[in-house]
C-alpha cells in the first residue's frame, strides 16, 4: 500500500444562490462550528489517513497556508449563539430553528457509493439537527450530481471533494473567482478576485506565493464551504510491479518506468 499524501479533501459548499440563508458569512459560520471533524473522521475509522481541514489548500503545500489558519473548532454553543444573532430561533418548539415562519431546512446532495461521503453526510445530518437545523440528505449517481453542480445549479448544498493541483491557480484561481464556471456556490468577493488577479500576473513565484496564500485565508475565513478533512489516497500496488513511484505528485508520474517483474 502507498499514498498520494494529503492531494485531496472533502468540502460542504453552501449555495447561497439557491438557498438565501447560506449568503450570511456568520450563518456559514455557524454550521462549520457545528460540525465535529474529530468525531466524523474516528466515526469512519479514517483518522490515520486524514485531518480536519482549514482552507483549500493542506499544510503539505507552506508557501501557499498561513501557519497561523486552523480548522474550524467544534463550538456548537457557539454556533446557536451566531444562529440566535442572525435571527434564528425555534419559535414553535418543533426543535427545528425558523425565522419569519420558515423553517432552517435544506437538503445536502452527496455521491451515492462512495461510503466515507454517505457515512460522513448522515453523521453532520445529526451534528446539525444537535443546533436546530433540519438537513436531509440525498445521495446521487456522480454523473447526475456533477450535472446538477455545474449545469442547472439547483442544489442547496453538496458534500463531495476536490484534489489539490500543484499550482494554486488550478483549484484556488479555478474555483474561485466570483465569475467562474466552477465557482458552484455563488460565492464573491472582490478581495479574492483582486488577489486572483495580482497573483495569476505576479513577476515571481514568490510574489505570487504571497498573494495565493491571502486568496487560501479569505476564502477560510468567508467560510463558502466547510472545509472538512484533508485526505490522502491509498493505492494498492500488486508486488509484482516494480519502480513505482508515488507520493504528493501522484499515482502515475512514472508509468513509462513501470515494469512486471516474475
Amino acid at each position: 500500500i502507498e499514498s498520494v499524501t494529503q492531494r485531496y479533501y472533502d468540502y460542504i459548499a453552501w449555495n447561497g444562490v439557491s438557498y438565501e440563508p447560506f449568503t450570511s458569512p456568520s450563518v456559514r459560520l455557524a454550521l462549520s462550528l457545528a460540525i465535529d471533524r474529530g468525531e466524523v473522521l474516528a466515526g469512519l475509522a479514517i483518522a490515520p489517513y486524514a485531518q480536519p481541514a482549514a482552507g483549500p489548500y493542506p499544510p503539505i503545500f507552506r508557501m501557499l497556508v498561513d501557519a497561523t489558519l486552523e480548522p474550524d473548532p467544534f463550538l456548537p454553543d457557539s454556533a446557536r449563539a451566531l444562529l440566535a444573532a442572525a435571527g434564528w430561533s425555534d419559535s414553535d418548539g418543533d426543535g427545528v430553528l425558523d425565522r419569519d415562519g420558515q423553517p432552517f431546512e435544506f437538503t445536502l446532495l452527496t455521491q451515492a457509493g462512495n461510503e466515507r461521503r454517505t457515512s460522513a453526510a448522515q453523521v453532520v445530518q445529526a451534528q446539525l439537527a444537535a443546533v436546530g437545523i433540519d438537513m436531509q440528505v440525498q445521495a446521487l449517481d456522480f454523473g447526475a450530481l456533477l450535472d446538477i453542480m455545474f449545469a442547472t445549479r439547483e442544489f442547496d448544498a453538496v458534500l463531495l471533494g476536490w484534489q489539490v493541483g500543484l499550482e494554486p491557480d488550478y483549484v484556488v484561481g479555478l474555483f474561485w473567482p466570483s465569475d467562474h464556471t466552477f465557482n458552484i456556490t455563488g460565492y464573491a468577493s472582490e478581495a479574492v478576485d483582486v488577489a486572483i488577479d495580482r497573483a495569476m500576473s505576479a513577476a515571481s513565484s514568490s510574489e505570487a506565493a504571497a498573494e495565493w496564500k491571502a486568496v487560501a485565508r479569505a476564502i477560510a475565513d468567508d467560510h463558502p464551504y466547510a472545509f472538512l478533512w484533508y485526505f490522502s489516497e491509498l493505492v494498492g500496488v500488486n508486488n509484482r510491479v516494480q519502480d513505482t513511484r508515488i507520493n504528493t505528485y501522484g499515482v502515475y508520474q512514472n508509468l513509462h518506468r513501470w515494469r512486471v517483474g516474475r
